[in-house]
C-alpha cells in the first residue's frame, strides 16, 4: 500500500501501476461553487482574488496549482466568464506563432482602468518547465 495525493485528498491505495496512467484532474476556477461541476469530479477550490498588479501574482499561482498537477496529467478547467476565449485566444496564438504571447492587462487605476505590467507567457512556461523538471542538472 501506498499514499497517492488526489487535490489536496489523501489516500491509501496499492497504487504502483498509476506511475504509467495519467490520471485527470479537473478544477472549477470559475469562481462561483457549482453542483453539476462537483457532480463531474470537479474541485472548488474557492473563490480566488488576485491583484493582477502583483508582480508575483504567476508564482502564486504556479504555488497554488503545483500541488494538484504534474507533467503527466489530464488538465481539466473550468474558467471564469470570458476567460474561456482568452485562453482559446493564447492557444490559437501560441499555434500560429509557436511561442506563447505576452499579455497586457488592465487594471483598475484612479481614472479607469490602466495597463498593468505585461506577463511574457513564454518565458513564465520556460521557468515553470525547468522548475518542475526533477533530477535535472543545470549546467
Amino acid at each position: 500500500m501506498s499514499q497517492i495525493r488526489i487535490l489536496g485528498i489523501s489516500c491509501q491505495a496499492n497504487c504502483s501501476h498509476l506511475a504509467e496512467v495519467p490520471m485527470t484532474v479537473k478544477i472549477n476556477l470559475s469562481g462561483h461553487a457549482n453542483p453539476e461541476l462537483e457532480r463531474l469530479g470537479f474541485l472548488f477550490p474557492g473563490a480566488i482574488q488576485v491583484d493582477l498588479a502583483d508582480p508575483e501574482l504567476a508564482q502564486k499561482l504556479v504555488n497554488f496549482l503545483r500541488p494538484h498537477i504534474s507533467s503527466a496529467d489530464v488538465v481539466i478547467v473550468a474558467l471564469p466568464g470570458l476567460a474561456p476565449l482568452a485562453a482559446l485566444t493564447v492557444a490559437v496564438i501560441h499555434g500560429l506563432s509557436g511561442t506563447f504571447p505576452t499579455i497586457q492587462p488592465l487594471i483598475r487605476g484612479e481614472s479607469g482602468f490602466v495597463p498593468g505590467p505585461c506577463q511574457d507567457l513564454q518565458e513564465l512556461r520556460n521557468s515553470v518547465a525547468r522548475q518542475s523538471r526533477v533530477g535535472i542538472v543545470n549546467l
